[in-house]
């Protein structure tokens, strides 16, 4: 296939990780109660302190922007998103044959997102996630189509949990002549919280987090690993590290 189909979609798609996510090396599987993670695992709406709105913007070191926006609220039994990702390429200028300057994006991408996440069982939560989408390249080539995400986790106690999910099934963009299978990924994790401090006066403490996920990538089969951890100042400030290691890069 051209290279802008194996890139296109992958863009808006596998390339876009929350903000908390990339500080912890990608390791949040298993993370809930953060609306913000939905993007990774749908299981993690659940439980949030809703309504809850997040909205982040990254301009990469070629200029190019992505953002999101997600909104997360109780409904009945369910906690309930709806989100939208955006991302803008470079803008490049080129001359013509014709002498003039012609001015024009990369590529334009825009998906949007709906899902819920509810708990059959005590200690086990389950999210399920639905993204539609557009890449554009140039202004002149596009692809629509739908993926769809679920994701699990399941409480070993009450400090550890272990979560999974699977990210962008559906059936393959058409781009340009030839189908190209989405960016398909399955994730594999767990998390422990631990208080490291008390509070005082009914103050919060502060609290630790370590975190571990495998990764597996359907584009190319490869496997990585990646772990990050987390310090939580009285629910004010955090301080996070992550590592990921194997896979292509």
């Amino acid at each position: 296939a051209p290279a802008s189909a194996a890139t296109g979609p992958e863009l808006v798609l596998a390339r876009f990780e929350p903000i908390r996510s990339q500080a912890l090396g990608g390791a949040v599987t298993a993370i809930g109660r953060d609306s913000t993670l939905a993007w990774v695992n749908p299981a993690a709406v659940y439980g949030t302190a809703t309504p809850a709105v997040t909205v982040s913007g990254q301009r990469g070191m070629f200029d190019d922007l992505t953002g999101q926006g997600l909104v997360a609220w109780r409904a009945g039994i369910l906690t309930a998103f709806v989100g939208a990702l955006a991302y803008e390429g470079p803008t490049l200028r080129v001359f013509g044959s014709d002498g003039d300057l012609h001015v024009f994006v990369t590529q334009r991408d825009l998906a949007l997102a709906t899902g819920c996440a509810f708990s059959p069982s005590p200690g086990l939560v389950a999210g399920i996630g639905v993204q539609g989408f557009q890449s554009r390249v140039s202004n002149s080539v596009s692809a629509r189509d739908v993926s769809f995400s679920a994701g699990g986790q399941y409480a070993l106690g009450p400090n550890w949990k272990l979560g999974a999910s699977v990210r962008h099934a559906g059936p393959a963009i058409q781009w340009l002549e030839d189908p190209v299978p989405l960016p398909l990924e399955i994730r594999v994790g767990t998390a422990g919280a631990f208080r490291a401090t008390q509070g005082r006066d009914g103050e919060p403490g502060d609290v630790a987090i370590l975190a571990a996920d495998g990764v597996w990538s359907g584009v190319d089969g490869a496997l990585e690993g990646r772990v990050g951890g987390e310090y939580r100042w009285r629910e004010l400030f955090a301080l996070r590290a992550g590592a990921a290691f194997g896979g292509p890069r």
